[in-house]
């Protein structure tokens, strides 16, 4: 592999992002075609913008810690504020569901 794909790999084997360290043997490495070295260099990038578009929000004096945003994972929002969504949705009672 070339020095840039080596670098790519790396990346995407962050050791604090990624647990396929723990694999071991039975880790498979990923095709290296162009294609797919293409994909992954598109995905990263993609990658790196959310992530600056989540730090600049996060640091911005928008960010609510009670309700952080689409930007974010559901679990960062509140449990109480989940929790009321949750009971607003009707989310408490019970549905027909005839496709089972």
């Amino acid at each position: 592999l070339e020095k840039d794909d080596q670098a790519l790999f790396r990346e995407v084997f962050n050791p604090f992002l990624s647990d396929r360290r723990s694999e071991g043997d039975a880790f498979a490495p990923p095709p290296t075609s162009y294609a797919h070295l293409q994909s992954l260099k598109r995905l990263l990038k993609e990658e790196e913008a959310v992530r600056n578009r989540r730090k600049a929000h996060f640091l911005s004096n928008k960010f609510d810690v009670e309700d952080a945003g689409p930007l974010f994972p559901q679990s960062w929002t509140s449990s109480v504020q989940a929790e009321a969504a949750f009971l607003r949705t009707g989310g408490d009672r019970l549905h027909p569901r005839p496709e089972y």
